[in-house]
């Protein structure tokens, strides 16, 4: 059966909604669950384990979708992701749930890309603003109201819980991957596509115009997750285990927090198509970022409304960068750049995999203080990158 664009764009933003809130739902207290296993100071190890594994799927990922297709991949990769939640449900046995986040957490990455090549495949570049600005909008409501769900589920320390409804979560995004939103004879894409080092070293060495956009706005990409690497893993303990807020107050932090990626990226994303370049707005959401990273540790003692508000403040920022590098990248690629499309989404593993490191070194040496403070200025030289990319208007 053929789906028409249609149908296949509302499904798409449908699947992406449901499957982001599967991982929105354990992402901010799945470091405090782990820590109980392992200890905060090997947390950074769990998620550096789990990147590695995200980025050996994202290098299969051209080989596989020769051979399988991506609605196959998709499809078996949802069964393996919902039987890698078994452990995490029922089981506090280390050997157990160790492995099965690594495999749930490099599955939710891996069947995320998978989505993001798909409905690359429906856009039209005049309107890829708009419609990667409902995308992401779309898709980050789920992250919204998960940290309330989160925050009221695990009140009691009680994760098994969050586990089993992150599992149900997954049961409408199989029903959807038989409604044939994947395009029909788009496989052949990835046959024409290079080897993933040609791809890595055109994009490095290229000196075209666009590929030196194209290797800025990765830098970009890859900062912007580097923050969220940092705040994801490192935010939720700093709250609950150094400032003791209950888990009911931190979903209501991150819930306010999160306000901006829903308020924001969809207007963005049509200014850019209509009114603005990107590269303002990147610029501009770098500046906000920074400055409202390195205020976190000056104000400790922050009620639950003024903590929201300042991590508000730091979501403005990284809305604005996340939607007008996402919408810059694609300005910049057709349907069959798939190597470039997969190594931008390898941004996120790769920054998971470095921000623990980095993170667990300034912790060994300093404060969470001065974690926030070397956050912030990570940050800022997001400006320098920014700066020297094309204008599109």
């Amino acid at each position: 059966m053929t789906t028409v664009p249609g149908t296949a764009r509302p499904l798409l933003y449908l699947a992406g909604f449901f499957l982001n809130l599967q991982v929105a739902l354990v992402a901010y207290v799945s470091s405090s669950f782990l820590a109980e296993l392992v200890g905060s100071n090997r947390v950074g190890l769990i998620y550096t384990l789990a990147s590695v594994a995200s980025l050996l799927m994202s290098l299969a990922l051209i080989a596989w979708e020769r051979r399988y297709g991506l609605s196959t991949l998709f499809h078996y990769g949802l069964w393996l992701c919902l039987l890698a939640l078994g452990p995490l449900i029922f089981s506090r046995s280390a050997t157990l749930v160790l492995p099965a986040f690594i495999l749930f957490y490099s599955l939710g990455f891996f069947l995320r890309l998978i989505l993001d090549l798909e409905l690359e495949s429906w856009s039209d570049n005049p309107h890829t603003g708009t419609i990667r600005g409902l995308f992401l909008t779309i898709i980050n409501l789920a992250w919204l109201i998960s940290p309330m769900i989160a925050g009221w589920l695990v009140a009691d320390q009680l994760y098994d819980r969050l586990y089993l409804v992150a599992a149900g979560v997954l049961l409408p995004v199989i029903f959807i991957s038989q409604k044939s939103i994947f395009r029909a004879g788009v496989t052949p894409r990835a046959r024409a596509a290079h080897s993933w080092p040609n791809i890595v070293m055109s994009v490095v060495r290229g000196t075209s115009q666009k590929l030196k956009n194209i290797r800025r706005v990765l830098a970009a990409q890859f900062l912007l997750n580097f923050f969220y690497a940092i705040m994801v893993i490192y935010t939720p303990i700093y709250l609950h285990e150094y400032l003791a807020f209950s888990w009911p107050e931190i979903g209501i932090i991150l819930t306010i927090m999160l306000l901006p990626f829903v308020l924001l990226e969809y207007p963005l994303g049509w200014l850019a198509d209509h009114k603005w370049g990107e590269k303002e707005l990147l610029i501009g959401g770098f500046i906000i970022a920074g400055l409202a990273t390195t205020l976190i540790p000056i104000f400790p003692s922050l009620t639950v409304l003024g903590w929201g508000l300042i991590l508000f403040l730091t979501r403005v920022g990284a809305s604005a960068i996340e939607s007008m590098s996402e919408i810059y990248l694609f300005k910049q690629l057709q349907t069959g750049d798939i190597g470039i499309i997969g190594l931008s989404r390898m941004m996120y593993p790769l920054a998971y995999l470095v921000a623990p490191l980095v993170a667990s070194l300034v912790l060994t040496l300093y404060s969470f203080n001065t974690l926030y403070y070397f956050l912030g200025m990570v940050m800022f030289g997001g400006i320098i990158i920014t700066s020297r990319l094309e204008d599109t208007k």
